[in-house]
């Protein structure tokens, strides 16, 4: 498997590392802390809608539903993060362009993603006050 990594916008090239990315039991502190919204950064728009089902369920069952999430979003991150950066590599490694553009232009963050997620949930909260103020 190959990545890329690096930064855009300085001096330091984009590189190519062949290693597989490290697998194993693993929590990301930012994705438990942050949830969906980290997702929608991280450019995972499908695990993010998934997560938010499953802890939307979770919720339901009491005295689980508020630390079960959390751990659920950490513990999950890494191996969805691995699935969605191979299959990137590999769309990158058939693609006609040089690599380096086809990764950059598929994967990194988004921090425009992460907007529109602030802004859904701004819209969904409003929602819920205003249709609970007018019943």
């Amino acid at each position: 498997m190959i990545f890329a990594s690096g930064r855009r916008g300085n001096d330091v090239p984009e590189r190519l590392v062949t290693e597989p990315m490290k697998s194993g039991m693993r929590f990301n502190i930012f994705a438990a802390l942050f949830g969906v919204y980290y997702y929608a950064y991280r450019r995972m728009y499908l695990e993010a809608v998934w997560l938010l089902i499953v802890c939307i369920l979770l919720v339901l069952i009491p005295y689980v539903g508020g630390w079960l999430p959390v751990l659920l979003f950490g513990f999950a991150f890494y191996p969805l993060y691995r699935k969605r950066a191979e299959k990137l590599a590999d769309d990158a490694a058939s693609c006609n362009q040089d690599i380096n553009t086809c990764l950059r232009e598929k994967g990194g963050a988004s921090a425009a993603a992460l907007l529109i997620a602030f802004g859904i949930t701004a819209v969904v909260v409003t929602l819920i006050v205003f249709i609970d103020i007018y019943r």
